[in-house]
């Protein structure tokens, strides 16, 4: 398939040294609520990872490529406020402090009450 061939020569096997601040997302594709999850090297402004899906699972290989001790060394994760990427990031990074993602952070200011 070509979406593997293209992801085997280009992607960085160092991607995933040295995060300390990750953000992550889902985007829609397609139709019909198709999800990626995505997340990214706030340092390098890079995309680390992505998945299909939008759930805590969807994070799995994620966590299992990263390993445990480079998963203790992630500091912050901006997120959006739904319960499913929390989950996975308390599980496997208990010490990270999860902020709201800015966007999210402006909607919540911006709504009336």
């Amino acid at each position: 398939m070509i979406c593997e061939r293209v992801v085997a020569e280009e992607l960085d096997p160092k991607r995933l040294d040295n995060l300390f601040l990750v953000g992550v997302d889902e985007i829609p594709y397609r139709k019909h609520h198709n999800y990626l999850t995505l997340l990214s090297n706030h340092e390098t402004g890079k995309i680390i990872y992505g998945a299909k899906g939008k759930s805590a699972s969807s994070l799995n290989r994620f966590f299992n490529d990263l390993g445990p001790e480079r998963s203790a060394e992630i500091k912050a994760v901006t997120m959006d406020m739904g319960p499913a990427f929390s989950e996975a990031f308390t599980v496997h990074c208990p010490d990270a402090t999860i902020c709201l993602d800015p966007f999210q952070d402006s909607k919540i200011r911006n709504e009336k009450p």
